[in-house]
């Protein structure tokens, strides 16, 4: 119904950018990534100088796998307004997905001087350390971030892979544990505990934490 209604909207107000961008998103949050992606075309022609409207649309384009038409689209709307953190990010998953690691760092690194009060920079420059495996680079950029922002799901849990990887499970499950305190709900935090107590051998924490981790992602 409301997809219906934002359709009768935009043939009425056929140069509404506003109105076009409600119905992209009703469009995506019903799966219609096509139909979303043309209409978020339609608002770039709208306003061809919105870094806003390439930002949106190079995410969208990357999600489908259009990853040179994506990065253009983010790097049109970094040349706009470079201090688009969004795009950025985006455009470093871009390079990763390219496997221009070098370029993923660079930008990230950029991105970080650029803004050194962001969480949402550090996380991206430590896993662009991760992927490519300077374990020691990352660990200590998901550890600036848990300093600023306690229990940060994505750091602790970037470092409790790390840990695990190296066999360290007390470490690893301190560091989910701490997730968890400041996140109950916290699902893939709790699958990771169940991948861990299964390794330990205690099959009953693993079922415990298994069954907490599916509660917790189907709310």
């Amino acid at each position: 119904e409301a997809e219906e209604i934002l359709r009768l909207l935009v043939r009425e107000y056929a140069d509404d950018a506003a109105a076009l961008d409600l119905l992209s998103d009703a469009l995506r949050r019903q799966g219609k990534d096509e139909e979303s992606i043309a209409v978020l075309k339609r608002v770039k022609e709208v306003r061809p100088d919105s870094a806003a409207a390439s930002a949106r649309l190079g995410s969208a384009l990357l999600v489908r796998g259009e990853t040179a038409e994506g990065m253009r689209e983010l790097e049109n709307a970094l040349a706009v307004a470079p201090q688009l953190e969004k795009a950025v990010e985006q455009v470093v998953m871009g390079f990763i997905q390219q496997g221009d690691l070098d370029s993923a760092l660079e930008l990230a690194l950029e991105n970080l001087t650029n803004n050194p009060e962001s969480i949402r920079a550090q996380l991206s420059v430590g896993v662009v350390y991760l992927v490519r495996q300077e374990m020691e680079l990352a660990s200590e950029a998901f550890k600036k971030v848990l300093a600023r922002e306690p229990g940060n799901p994505h750091a602790a849990t970037a470092l409790a892979t790390i840990a695990m990887q190296s066999g360290d499970l007390e470490t690893a499950k301190r560091h989910l544990q701490e997730s968890l305190d400041h996140n109950p709900e916290n699902a893939e935090a709790l699958l990771n505990l169940s991948k861990i107590a299964a390794r330990e051998g205690n099959d009953g924490a693993a079922r415990s934490y298994l069954q907490d981790a599916i509660a917790a992602d189907s709310q």
